[in-house]
């Protein structure tokens, strides 16, 4: 029986931290992003190490491979231990941010009365303007939910259609809540479809059923504007203190093996799907997830380009 009631005062009182937690975002002032050299094993052990328990670290790009770079945020209380840690293994750092906060506030700039691409949009804005395509092209945008939430929302898309008989192209975004971009691109695509008069893009938008998923992890996308902006997983409980699963690295397709786990092999390998593809967006230099709203249209651009590419291609080889 004691032992029972020191479960429920724990869990009451976990419940009141993540409540305080939540009441306004958390910020990163003074907290400095660093890049790190990854040219050999030791380092890079280590800091997967630190991925896993991460005491107040955070990576904003993953540890995954020798000779390559990562960035690691670092609060100001934990600066000591990170000066050692970059002696004892010669890690090269290079100081990338100065205050992780700037940039945060510099990617939360931009014009936010109307739904456009030139800041980028909370959930609700998102789904408002889905709901919009969908009376103002009648005949073509029907909406869709994939499926509902842990935290009970729905994972909302809409379907674009201006014939029957058409093979079709599904594509999703968001699906690491913290990568904005994604999001913005694949509205601004789904915007392209229906408004452009280019040759190329009509090609496609009518030769082609879109089903188009803008967030497909709402409830860590909502997380990221209202909790922190680093969240990266799910919301889902998995216990007492840990929230959250890589949606993009939990599919049940030969998981366990190297590169498995991911949308692309369980589309692949489950339902035969002869053309999948992922797009790792800008950037890959200074920004990260983080990139500034003013990137927003040119990276949607070229990204549509590509896919114009991608479909005619495949068509050509005779994939659809």
């Amino acid at each position: 029986m004691a032992s029972f009631r020191v479960v429920c005062l724990f869990g009451c009182l976990v419940a009141v931290c993540f409540a305080a937690v939540q009441a306004e975002p958390a910020r990163y002032d003074n907290y400095r992003v660093y890049r790190l050299s990854i040219d050999r094993m030791e380092q890079l052990e280590v800091l997967q190490l630190i991925e896993q328990f991460p005491d107040g670290f955070a990576f904003l790009s993953d540890p995954v491979h020798v000779n390559t770079t990562v960035k690691l945020v670092v609060p100001p209380h934990k600066m000591a231990e990170f000066v050692a840690l970059n002696e004892k293994f010669s890690l090269k750092a290079e100081v990338a941010f100065e205050n992780l906060q700037t940039v945060i506030d510099r990617q939360m700039k931009g014009r936010r009365e109307v739904f456009g691409w030139t800041a980028y949009h909370p959930l609700e804005d998102i789904n408002d303007w889905l709901d919009t395509l969908v009376a103002q092209y009648p005949d073509v945008v029907t909406p869709i939910v994939a499926g509902q939430t842990y935290e009970g929302r729905q994972i909302r898309g809409v379907k674009v259609s201006y014939k029957a008989g058409n093979p079709a192209v599904f594509t999703e975004g968001t699906i690491h809540a913290r990568e904005w971009i994604s999001a913005a691109t694949v509205t601004w695509v789904l915007n392209q479809l229906l408004t452009s008069q280019e040759p190329a893009v009509r090609n496609i938008a009518e030769n082609y059923d879109w089903y188009v998923i803008p967030v497909a992890n709402p409830d860590g996308y909502v997380y990221t504007h209202t909790t922190t902006r680093l969240w990266r997983k799910t919301r889902s409980r998995q216990n007492v203190l840990c929230f959250g699963a890589d949606p993009n690295r939990n599919w049940d397709y030969m998981f366990n093996h190297v590169a498995s786990g991911s949308s692309l092999d369980w589309v692949k390998g489950t339902l035969k799907t002869p053309l999948t593809f992922a797009y790792e967006l800008r950037d890959t230099g200074e920004y990260g997830f983080l990139l500034p709203p003013e990137q927003i249209i040119p990276t949607a651009e070229e990204t549509l380009d590509s896919i114009i590419v991608i479909l005619e291609e495949g068509k050509a080889m005779g994939y659809h």
